[in-house]
C-alpha cells in the first residue's frame, strides 16, 4: 500500500478530469468513478499510467495512516439482535467447496452455499430461497443451526404486526444468500 500513488497527489488531482475543480477534502469526485468497470477517458488513463510509471522508477513511499486504513476496512453489519463489526480480510481466505455431483450443480447454488457458510461462520442467521433451499443444503454441509425458516421480510412483517401497525418499522437490510 505504501507504494501506491494517492489520488490526492497534485500530479493526479490537478490533471484528472474527474477530480479537477474539487476540493481535496471532498469525496464528491468519487461518484463519477465509483462502481465496477467504469470507463475513464484516454487522457485520464495517460495521466494515471504516467504516475504509475514514475512511481515504479522513483519508488516514492507514501506513509499509511493505519488507524484510518482500519476504519476503511471495518464495517458494521446490523443484525436483528445486535450490531456486528466485520473486517474485510487483507488476505484471501479459501472456503472449501463441496465436490460437484455428476448432475453438475448450478454455479449460483454453489455461490449461495459459500455465502451461507461465510454468514454462518460470522454468526449470522441465514435465509435460503425456498426454490433453491434443498440444492443449497446439499452443497452446504455445515452449520444448519444458522438457518431461518422465514425470509427476513416475513420476519419484519410479523414483528411489525406484533408491535402494532401504528408504529413505523425501520427495516434493516438483511444479509442472506439471495440477490446476486
Amino acid at each position: 500500500m505504501e507504494n501506491g500513488v494517492p489520488i490526492k497527489e497534485d500530479e493526479l488531482w490537478t490533471n484528472l478530469s474527474f477530480t479537477k475543480g474539487y476540493d481535496k477534502g471532498s469525496s464528491a469526485w468519487a461518484q463519477r468513478v465509483k462502481g465496477s468497470l467504469g470507463i475513464i477517458s484516454d487522457e485520464d488513463a495517460l495521466v494515471i499510467l504516467g504516475a504509475l510509471r514514475r512511481q515504479q522508477d522513483a519508488g516514492t513511499t507514501y506513509p499509511v495512516d493505519q488507524e484510518a486504513y482500519q476504519r476503511l476496512i471495518t464495517h458494521v453489519v446490523r443484525r436483528a439482535d445486535k450490531d456486528v463489526t466485520v473486517t474485510v480480510p487483507t488476505a484471501t481466505i479459501e472456503v472449501p467447496i463441496a465436490a460437484e455431483s455428476p448432475s453438475e450443480t448450478r454455479e449460483s447454488i454453489r455461490v449461495q452455499a459459500i455465502l451461507a457458510e461465510i454468514g454462518a461462520r460470522m454468526g449470522l442467521k441465514i435465509w435460503l430461497p425456498k426454490n433453491d433451499r434443498t440444492a443449497i443444503l446439499t452443497e452446504w454441509k455445515n452449520d444448519h443451526d444458522a438457518l431461518l425458516d422465514r425470509s427476513p421480510a416475513q420476519l419484519r412483517r410479523r414483528h411489525a404486526q406484533d408491535r402494532g401497525a401504528h408504529r413505523r418499522v425501520v427495516a434493516e437490510r438483511p444479509i442472506h444468500s439471495e440477490g446476486f
